[in-house]
C-alpha cells in the first residue's frame, strides 16, 4: 500500500498520536491525505481549543519518514504554532535527504501552501529521484 486517504474521520489530536506513530516507522506509503479530521485540535466544553498534539505527532513521523512524498494537512486546524512545528520538520526532512540524494552542497525543495487555516498541505519532493 502506498497511498492512504483518511479524509474526514475526525482523527483528531488524540488519533493523530496514533496514526502519525505508525506513519513514522512505514518504509512503503508514499501519499497520505488525512484532510479534514481537527487534527490540530480538540473540542472541549462546546468549543475548538488549540493542541499541540497533533502537530507534534505529524512533526515527528515527517523527520522520522524518508518515503513520504505527499501529504495533505488541509482542514486540520493547526493554528500559527502548528503550522509552525510542521513546516520546521518538513525542511529539515528534505534538507537531510537533498544532502543524501545530491550531495553536501545540495539546494532542497520545499513547497508549503497556506491559506486562511495556516497550512493546507506540505508535500516534499527532493527524494523523488532516488
Amino acid at each position: 500500500m502506498t497511498a492512504v486517504s483518511l479524509r474526514g474521520n475526525r482523527i483528531r489530536a488524540l488519533g493523530a498520536r496514533y496514526l502519525f506513530g505508525a506513519v513514522a516507522g512505514h518504509r512503503a506509503l508514499t501519499r497520505l491525505d488525512v484532510s479534514g479530521n481537527e487534527i490540530g485540535a480538540s473540542y472541549r466544553d462546546n468549543a475548538w481549543v488549540p493542541s499541540p498534539e497533533g502537530p507534534a505527532a505529524i512533526a515527528g513521523a515527517i523527520r522520522a519518514n524518508d518515503v513520504l512524498t505527499s501529504l495533505d494537512l488541509s482542514m486540520n486546524r493547526l493554528g500559527a504554532a502548528g503550522a509552525e512545528r510542521v513546516g520546521e520538520a518538513v525542511q529539515a526532512n528534505v534538507s537531510e535527504c537533498a544532502r543524501r540524494v545530491e550531495g553536501p552542497r545540495a539546494k532542497p525543495t520545499l513547497a508549503l501552501r497556506s491559506d486562511r487555516r495556516n497550512v493546507s498541505s506540505a508535500r516534499r519532493r527532493a527524494c523523488w529521484r532516488r
